[in-house]
This record gives structure tokens, sequence and C-alpha cells, in this order.
């Protein structure tokens, strides 16, 4: 009888570039140590802190599978012996053996042992021959198939009936072994589906969708969680990791386990384990959102998160995953950020604009509908929990303004500074200045009352005024997607400003412009405006749509696709003047 493996996911089996989005790769004797680990069960009477518990083995199996094909004879000998089969295309632990007992539920076909080391709580309350533990795991299954599939609308998983250890029968198996009590669960991918890598259940042909199975741990007693509340969550987590592998099992693994943790948080929202790697992920907004590094990578649920909020719902994130199996590829390429930019397109932004947004979100971290775009459903729930926004630094302005400036190491891309100043009422003039040229950031000044705020986008010299009463004005620096690059800046802030009285067209940029160009327009006070292109006859030939506009500066991107090249009028219509400027297009 083959004997059950058992996983450990230990954060020292791993090697990680502090540089990229990436995992160092692991040495052949690193390799080996970190399986030899995964064999082990742990069981410890020692007390235990909230982040020495394992969440998800995937990670580790994902980079068995990718790394085992370069792997040299005498390293795959030493995996084999340790369980490994790598001989599979898609390497990894062979399905356990021993558990003599099965209970159905139609979708799934949870296997189970009563006896033994990885018996199962025999408890029964209702006397029906089934275990309490064999029914919770049933009811979760059942429950998360209902929102991830029915609910969302997520193609199911692909069959695994064409092979023949395939659990007995045509439905998705669980096995619940005793896992020690640092490990929640993981989920092993198997073979390409039906040997092609389509999945049977989708209309679209995919390259790489893979079987799976998901193994669940028999005693969640010594976790910090009710028992019902781990296993719901964990098999929540565990089975959309087997739905997007029905997509693309080569996916890269924070966007597989972010995602992941939101739709924990769409299965089972009262739970909120996910709160504990949003507080973590809070503490380190240098970090970028795809740096594959744990836990960082289950904290960059919050992104998608944002999304399902803010931009088209849950369906949105369907949809990148669909958009995966177009995008596909098993090299060293990444083209996760470009599917998310490509879907977030469709809904009328980017990822660069979505990931700006998020970043003032998670400053202003509140559940106030006035704040729009930039809330939470939950961000007072967040706050309540502990979570709270993190400065980079805190700078007092005096008549003289300030300068700051960064040229350390740790900022990366996609990810964000955050400086706090406190400052006179009156106005100020800020300035950004990139080191780099050829990187683009997205700059936001925020002034903050305690009751309420503002945000201004700034690009160049930007005035914006300070409301009576305002505590601190924050300045939420995000980053371009270029990695391995230094993101070197200097800030400056003048005091010595005085404010704009009338309607202000600036200049816009670039001129002459091909396709865009973004226009910005001050205001004095809040007035109805609206924004146009005409010819030089003096006809109106685009209406420009505006967003939300307030006092002070505003900013709007021109898209003049539909005009042929020559020079136009841009006209800014108040409610007591009118301004305009000459631009040119040249396509």
């Amino acid at each position: 009888m083959r004997k059950v493996l058992f996983l450990l996911l230990l954060s020292s089996a791993f090697a990680y570039s502090a540089g990229d989005s990436t995992f160092k790769q692991l040495t052949p004797e690193e390799l080996v140590a970190a399986v030899r680990k995964m064999t082990w069960r742990t069981h410890s009477t020692a007390a235990k802190e909230r982040h020495n518990f394992i969440k998800c083995g995937v990670p580790v199996l994902k980079q068995l599978a990718e790394s085992a094909p370069s792997l040299d004879a005498d390293t795959r000998k030493q995996l084999n012996e340790l369980g490994i089969d790598t001989e599979r295309p898609m390497a990894g632990f062979g399905r356990p053996e021993g558990l003599e007992w099965h209970y159905d539920t139609g979708i799934f076909r949870i296997h189970y042992t009563m006896k033994g080391n990885h018996a199962v709580d025999s408890t029964d309350s209702d006397s029906d021959g089934i275990p309490d533990m064999v029914e919770l795991m049933a009811a979760t299954a059942e429950e998360t198939y209902a929102v991830e599939i029915g609910e969302h609308g997520y193609t199911r998983p692909p069959s695994d009936r064409w092979y023949s250890d395939n659990g007995g029968s045509d439905a998705y198996d669980i096995y619940i072994l005793d896992l020690g009590d640092l490990l929640y669960g993981f989920t092993q991918f198997e073979y390409l589906a039906n040997l092609s890598g389509n999945n049977e259940f989708s209309e679209a042909k995919e390259e790489y969708a893979a079987t799976s199975y998901i193994v669940m741990n028999s005693n969640y007693s010594s976790f910090l969680c009710e028992e019902a509340a781990c296993v719901q969550v964990t098999f929540a987590h565990e089975f959309f990791h087997a739905i997007q592998f029905g997509y693309d099992a080569w996916d890269r693994i924070w966007f597989l386990e972010s995602t992941a943790v939101w739709m924990e948080d769409e299965v089972y929202n009262d739970i909120n384990d996910n709160y504990y790697f949003l507080e973590l992920w809070m503490k380190q907004p240098h970090v970028a959102l795809d740096h594959s590094r744990a836990p960082h990578w289950y904290g960059s649920w919050i992104f998608f998160r944002y999304l399902s909020e803010h931009l088209g719902g849950p369906a949105t994130i369907r949809k990148m995953f669909e958009q995966s199996v177009e995008n596909v590829t098993k090299d060293e390429s990444d083209n996760t950020i470009y599917t998310i930019d490509q879907v977030l397109r469709r809904r009328g932004s980017s990822f660069r604009e979505a990931l700006n947004q998020m970043a003032v979100a998670n400053h202003l971290l509140t559940s106030d509908s006035d704040a729009g775009d930039y809330r939470y459903e939950e961000g007072a729930d967040y706050r309540e929990y502990g979570i709270e926004p993190r400065l980079d630094r805190t700078v007092t302005l005096n008549g003289a303004g300030a300068i700051v400036e960064y040229t350390g190491n740790e900022l990366m891309h996609n990810a964000t500074h955050y400086i706090g100043f406190t400052l006179p009422e009156g106005a100020i003039e800020m300035n950004f200045e990139s080191f780099n040229e050829s990187l683009r950031y997205n700059i936001n000044g925020i002034p903050e009352s305690g009751i309420s705020f503002s945000v201004y986008r700034s690009r160049g010299r930007t005035i914006i005024p300070i409301p009576t009463g305002t505590d601190m004005f924050t300045v939420a620096i995000v980053t371009d997607t270029v990695k391995n690059v230094k993101y070197h800046y200097r800030l400056t802030l003048d005091t010595d400003v005085i404010i704009p009285t009338a309607i202000t067209l600036s200049p816009n940029f670039p001129n002459p412009f091909n396709v865009t160009t973004t226009i910005r327009f001050f205001l004095p006070t809040w007035e109805e405006v609206a924004l146009s292109v005409v010819d030089l006859k003096g006809r109106e030939v685009k209406s420009v749509k505006l967003g939300e506009v307030q006092a002070g500066y505003n900013e709007v991107t021109l898209e003049a696709r539909d005009l042929p090249s020559g020079p136009y009028i841009i006209k800014l219509d108040g409610e007591t003047e009118i301004v305009a400027r000459k631009v040119m297009l040249i396509k």
C-alpha cells in the first residue's frame, strides 16, 4: 500500500529576490529539502502565533511542478523516494490511499478513514452513520460550489473521469487527512485536462487547464478559528484554486493566491480571516502588489476587492481568468498585469488607474458613501480590526515649504509611498520630479480635515487649495509597472502660493499630441462647467466627458481618435466665463 503523504509549507524552504516579483530559483538541494519538509506532519503543544500557520500548500506544489523538468537524475531520485512522481508532466504527489470510506454529494466525493492516524472524529450528532466532520465538509463544499460556480459563473474544474487513479468516480475528490496543526489544506494539480489541456466544461479552448484534488485537515482544534470557520474559508480558498487550474494552471502564484483569498470573502463574508493578511499588507505599501512573497500575496486580495466593488462587480475578476486563457504562457514572461489591464480597459479604466484609485482608498480606509470611488464597503470594519494606513514619513511645513527626496531601494513597482504633511492654511504648490524620466508615476494630493477630503491628481506644478480646518495633507505616490528599476524622486511643496481667482485652463500636454492629451483646469470655487473641442470655424466637433469636478485643479484625458489631424480649440464653459486654448492634433 502506498503511504499517504502530508504537506507542510515552510517559509524557510524558499528564497526570494527582494527586487522583483518572482521566486528565486531553488537549487536542487534546496528543492529536495523543501519537499522533505513537505512530507512531515507537525504537531506541537507550544503556543502558536498567527503567522506560524500555513494558509495554503499550493505555492510549493506549483514551484515543484515548474522546477521538476530541469532537475538532474540524482535529484529526481531523491524526490521520488519522498513520494514525488517526477515523470508526470506536472510533477507532484500521487493520490492518498488507505482511506476506506467515502461520502458522495453528487458533485463531490469525500474520502476519509475511521482508524489510524488519519481518523476523523467519530462524533455523529444525528446518528446517521456519517461523522459530523464529514458532513461539515460536505455542506461546505456544496455551499462553496453554489457561490463560485452557480452565482459567480466560473467554469467547473475539469473531470478526472478519463484516468484510472481518479478516486473511483467522476466526482471532484476531497481527501481528509491529518496534516498536522499548522497547515490548513492544499490543492494538488495532476494532469493536463483530457491530456490536451482543454477543460471540457467550458466553451473556450484551454491549453493548460489541469485536473486536481483537494486535501483538507482532519482536525482544526489547534488553529486560531472555530472548526466550522476553518473548514469554510479553507475550502472556499482551495476550491477556487481548483477552478483556477481549470483555466490556466501556470498563472502567476501571486494572482492565484490573492484572488483565492478574495473569493473566501465572497463565499463566507462574515468570517474575515483575510483581515489578518490585509493588516500585514498595509504595513508595507512600498512592496509591489504582484510581489510573490508569503504572506504578502495573500494581502493583495484587497486589490481585487476594490475592483469588484468599483469596476463591474465580481464578474470583472472572472473575466480576468477567461482572458488569461487567451494570453496563456508557460515561459518566463508574465502576462498577468497585461491581462488585468485588458479587462479593466473594457470597463473604462486601466490597471494603473485602478491601482492609483485603490492606493487612495487604502489611505482613507472609509465606508463613507461620500468617498465615492475611494471607499470600501467594509472600510470602517477594517479600521475597527486595527488596520491602519502607513506613512513612509511625516514632514512639517513651514513658511519656506519643503523638499522630500527618496533615493532608497525599498520602493518597488506597482507600489505606493505615502507622505504626510502638517501645514498652514491657504494653498500649496506641489511639484513632483522623477530621477528617471522614462518612468510614469501617479501623484495624488489628499487634504483631510477629519470629516471630509478631496483628491487632487498632480502632474508637474499643481496648486492645491487647503481648506480651513485641515488636519493633514497626504501625498500618495504610486509607481509604474516597470520591474527592477530604482524609483527615485523629489517632491517639492511651496506654501508661498497665490490661488488663482478666475477659471484657468492650463496648456495641454503633450501638445502637439497624437490621439490622446491631458487637459487641466482650475476652479477657484466649485461651479458647473463643460469642456468641448471646436474647430477653427467655431463648430463643436467633440464634447469631452467630465467626471466629478472639484474646486481646485481638475484633470481629464481627451481622446481624439475620431478626429482628423489639424488645429483645434479646447473650450471650457463656466457659469460666469469661458476660457479657451489652441491645440494641435497630429496623427
